[in-house]
């Protein structure tokens, strides 16, 4: 008997993710934060972090989702340096994390 081969495709444009965007990246003096939550009826508390590589939270920024939707400007204080950090979102349900190359 011969076997067959089953190849199913799944479209990745059918998951529900969160989407998260910061742009521009690298950035020098500030820069956006979107994600949609796929809730339209989300409205809640957020929080952002900054962190370097060791560890340090360096800004804390707390913001609102307003119809499932973060949009927000971070504007970054002189006393971040250039690097690479770490960027939180962070609400009571939800986190997701994303690098950032800040370019003073």
């Amino acid at each position: 008997m011969e076997e067959q081969e089953t190849t199913e495709t799944i479209n990745s444009n059918s998951v529900e993710q969160d989407e998260e965007i910061i742009y521009p990246n690298p950035a020098d003096q500030f820069f956006y934060v979107e994600q949609n939550f796929n809730n339209e009826k989300l409205n809640d508390d957020c929080t952002i972090f900054m962190i370097d590589l060791f560890g340090r939270t360096v800004l804390i920024q707390p913001t609102q989702i307003e119809n499932g939707i973060l949009k927000t400007i971070v504007d970054l204080p002189d006393s971040i340096s250039a690097g690479i950090y770490l960027v939180e979102v962070r609400t009571a349900s939800t986190h997701s994390v994303q690098r950032i190359i800040i370019s003073k």
